[in-house]
């Protein structure tokens, strides 16, 4: 099989597992018709749906305000009160052609030095925000999806994670505001009996 063919076959590859659906002809009426047989889509088409798929639009840009050195100041509450204050630090950039961005983040928690790495992107073909986060202080990958509002300031994303006292499933938002290019905004919403709480808040001051 030459390169030309090798290319066709895993653009092909990639347009199924993203979920392009093949057009089939409307097969003839009568009880002896016999179906037409689904038309292949040509390497062009395919072409032009992976580049659809994969190409950063407006959502990606969003991303670009929050690249960078950042201060973190962490308010966290573990109940009814005045919230524990810790400090840490961000750093964030713009990796795989600006398609993600990757947050290293490193402060105190507990007492405790905390480290995390969060991913976030958006999804061309389920048109929402996604990311991923990974921490020193567990063994579970977080998984999150949302939205951002209509004005292109306030990213809500839905996630669930498991109660480390009980097992039972918790839903949070995760919240991302973008104040302007030298300061955004993080708050992790939890929902319990059905009331939303805020367990987390941080704010990202720009160093450089």
């Amino acid at each position: 099989m030459n390169a030309r063919w090798l290319g066709i076959v895993f653009c092909f590859a990639l347009i199924v597992s993203l979920g392009t659906p093949v057009t089939a002809a409307e097969p003839a009426k009568g009880a002896d018709a016999k179906a037409t047989p689904a038309a292949a889509p040509t390497e062009e088409e395919m072409m032009a749906a992976m580049m659809k798929a994969s190409t950063p639009g407006p959502m990606h840009d969003l991303m670009k305000s929050m690249v960078g050195s950042w201060k973190a100041v962490t308010k966290s509450w573990s109940g009814p009160g005045e919230p524990t204050v810790t400090e840490g630090t961000s750093e964030n950039t713009l990796i795989l052609g600006g398609r993600y961005l990757q947050s290293a983040f490193k402060g105190m928690f507990g007492g405790m030095p905390f480290e995390g790495v969060g991913i976030m992107g958006y999804n061309n073909q389920k048109k929402q925000f996604e990311s991923v986060w990974v921490d020193n202080m567990g063994t579970a990958v977080a998984w999150s999806h949302g939205s951002v509002d209509p004005v292109g300031k306030v990213i809500t994303m839905n996630a669930t994670f498991p109660d480390p006292m009980t097992g039972q499933d918790t839903s949070y938002k995760m919240v991302t505001t973008i104040v302007d290019a030298n300061q955004h905004q993080f708050a992790m919403v939890g929902s319990k009996d059905g009331k939303d709480r805020t367990e987390m808040e941080i704010t990202y001051t720009r160093v450089k």
